[in-house]
């Protein structure tokens, strides 16, 4: 199995490090990369500034995002985290992936994996 690279985009820090050790502490294949979501657009604007930083997160290997902002613009390498387990959907046709934030760590992990293996 290969290594898999994670920026999950939050602005609950909290959450961001306790779920990025939860995963990290299941699986010593994940990098894990928290940031809060202003700093995530500042990163994708910005021409200049922490370069590695932002190749970072432009060549990670998924981004999970907390929060309903990238709901219209989700797909692919972006999975959302949804606050309601109704919303958890992984529509493979369309590439479109919602994981409920309070899943546990190992059921987050098996289903980033099983849509990374996808894409």
């Amino acid at each position: 199995m290969e290594n898999l690279s994670l920026v999950i985009v939050t602005d609950d820090r909290e959450y961001g490090r306790a779920l990025g050790q939860a995963m990290l502490h299941l699986c010593s294949q994940i990098f894990v990369h928290i940031i809060g979501k202003e700093e995530f657009f500042l990163k994708r604007r910005e021409a200049y500034g922490d370069e590695a930083e932002r190749r970072y997160i432009e060549s990670a290997d998924m981004i999970l995002w907390d929060g309903h902002e990238a709901e219209g613009a989700y797909g692919g390498r972006i999975v959302l985290l949804s606050d309601k387990p109704a919303m958890a959907v992984k529509n493979f046709a369309e590439k479109k992936f919602c994981i409920y934030r309070y899943s546990p760590a190992q059921t987050i992990i098996a289903s980033l994996f099983e849509i990374y293996s996808f894409l």
